[in-house]
């Protein structure tokens, strides 16, 4: 251990709390010193040393059908500072009043210490008929760590959770793939949100729990070592999400350290201490910038590593009996039980161009998605591409031809930003990726807030919108092409953060862009117009009466 427990008998609340302390400065004082694996190692390490202690001097080592075991966090060895104690106390039959006083005196010397205790106290049995009728009970008996007592009856309770009685594994999956939907719906589909959740916003720690689970679910693998091992994800996945793991760990860890009382949201008068804490340096608002940009990157590479592991294993494991229907859709590409796959794995490679298709394909298939061996292709060939996809003249073409096909937004240009194709594409999308925005107009990054720009463009073609919107709606829908407005909303923000007026250069990016690609004269005008005046018509529709005709 780093900062080893060090603590005399008996234990006493005060003295716990000094140590408390103590390891939190040591924290402080060594937060750069030691990886961040090593600091959460130690402080699990720490409560597993006080535990074992406080239950030996209370006397429950003594009793032979008792044991006490981590659960939650604290079973898969996640402790930060502010983290609950989450603990089950196995017993044998219901206990004896003399045991159950003991257990009480346990639980209460954890709370007078300060501690935030989850705890429960059951049988064998009593966690079988929980954990059948609640899946978060049944999570946590999953990932049971034993502390101390009788080990052959935690033995017990491990052989229990992995019978296909207790949960299959297609039930299991399918509960935990619930949560999950409906936690994204809770932080909008978007883990952009400028004031984020480190552990339930999409993309943050709650994402690779869910692999952990399934994975745990099915192998028996808890670590991405293990997940590794086993041959479910690449080498270079496991990479980018240990590394993802590592920065959301040590934002969390800091977070926590500054804190007082448990949270994980990422406020805005937080992220500065917290940038300061993990090193990050510069004027004003870099500092936040900077460590926010990397938190984003981290948290877009977790969603989208886990959610494709996710479908891979619904795709490949789950679905393995499913009947097959094939429709063949070209030389390169199929639809088999409406997911768009390669007949060739090699195809992006050989052909970049068709990475365009695939998303071509989407709007023209509106049940369909990309299957996940599709999508690690398209990973693999993204990282290998020599050039921008938009030097190439047939990908020009195009992406182009996307924008005014049904749907072109949220089947197209969502997904190809989800998958990194924008940035693939793009020269100077990289650069507001993930980028902050510190003003009061905005609640999410600077390419989240684009493309719901131009989603809220696509919205006033729905019936909807006739009814909101009724002028917006007959305007738009009677357009015979929309590109225009959909590349002037693609680019009114792209030159934000590189200093200068924003609405200037991005001008000067369209322009090129339209240039490149073919547009004419009074196309390249409108568009430099539309986004060079794009200030003006939102402070004009925002501060001025727009039914006023001199307006």
């Amino acid at each position: 251990m780093l900062f080893p427990l060090s603590l005399s008998s008996p234990l006493t609340p005060s003295t716990v709390k000094i140590e408390r302390e103590n390891l939190k400065q040591f924290e402080l004082e060594n937060f750069s010193r030691y990886s961040i694996f090593e600091l959460i190692e130690n402080r699990c390490d720490f409560y597993d040393s006080l535990l074992i202690q406080l239950w030996q001097e209370i006397g429950l080592s003594e009793q032979q059908g008792i044991s006490l075991i981590a659960v939650g966090g604290y079973g898969r060895r996640e402790m930060f500072p502010l983290s609950d104690l989450d603990f089950l106390i196995l017993v044998e039959q219901i206990p004896s009043p003399e045991i159950e006083e003991k257990i009480t005196q346990f639980i209460q010397f954890l709370w007078d210490c300060g501690f935030e205790v989850g705890n429960s106290v059951r049988t064998l049995e009593q966690c079988e008929s929980e954990g059948k009728q609640d899946i978060t009970i049944a999570t946590n008996l999953l990932e049971a760590r034993f502390l101390t007592g009788n080990r052959p009856h935690f033995d017990a309770l491990n052989e229990l959770v992995k019978r296909a009685d207790f949960w299959s594994k297609e039930d299991f999956f399918n509960a935990k793939v619930q949560e999950q939907i409906e936690r994204y719906q809770r932080y909008h589909n978007t883990a952009y949100n400028l004031e984020p959740d480190i552990k339930y916003s999409p993309g943050g720690l709650r994402d690779l729990h869910l692999l952990y689970w399934v994975a745990l679910r099915h192998s028996g693998a808890l670590t991405l070592e293990a997940i590794l091992q086993s041959g479910f994800i690449y080498p270079q996945e496991y990479q980018q999400l240990q590394e993802s793991r590592a920065f959301l760990f040590k934002v969390r860890f800091a977070l926590h350290l500054i804190l007082k009382r448990y949270d994980n949201r990422l406020l805005f008068d937080r992220q500065i201490k917290v940038s300061e804490l993990l090193g990050f340096r510069g004027e004003g608002n870099q500092a936040v910038e900077k460590m926010m940009k990397c938190f984003f990157q981290a948290l877009h590479r977790i969603s989208l590593i886990s959610n494709l592991l996710i479908q891979h294993y619904r795709e490949n494991v789950l679905s393995s009996n499913q009947d097959t229907v094939i429709d063949q859709l070209d030389d390169d590409f199929q639809l088999i039980n409406q997911s768009l796959c390669l007949r060739n794995s090699l195809v992006f490679q050989e052909k970049p161009a068709r990475i365009l298709d695939i998303f071509f394909y989407l709007t023209q298939y509106e049940q369909a998605d990309i299957h996940s061996d599709t999508l690690r292709q398209l990973q693999i060939s993204l990282e290998q591409l020599p050039q921008k996809l938009c030097e190439i003249p047939e990908a020009r073409e195009k992406f182009l031809r996307l924008f005014n096909q049904p749907n072109a937004i949220k089947r197209a240009f969502m997904p190809m930003h989800q998958y990194g194709v924008l940035t693939a594409y793009l020269p100077q999308w990289q650069a507001i990726e993930g980028l902050m925005q510190f003003d009061l107009f905005h609640i999410y990054t600077v390419d989240e807030h684009t493309l719901r720009v131009m989603l809220k463009l696509e919205s006033f073609l729905s019936q909807e919108s006739a009814e909101e919107h009724p002028i917006a709606h007959r305007i738009f829908s009677q357009l015979s092409d929309r590109s225009l407005l959909y590349i002037a909303a693609l680019f009114h923000d792209i030159a934000k953060g590189r200093g200068g007026d924003h609405a200037e250069l991005g001008v000067e990016d369209v322009a090129d862009f339209a240039q490149l690609h073919g547009l004419d004269r009074r196309e390249i005008d409108t568009l430099a117009w539309l986004v060079k005046s794009h200030l003006l018509m939102s402070i004009t529709a925002q501060r001025r009466d727009i039914h006023d005709p001199e307006v």
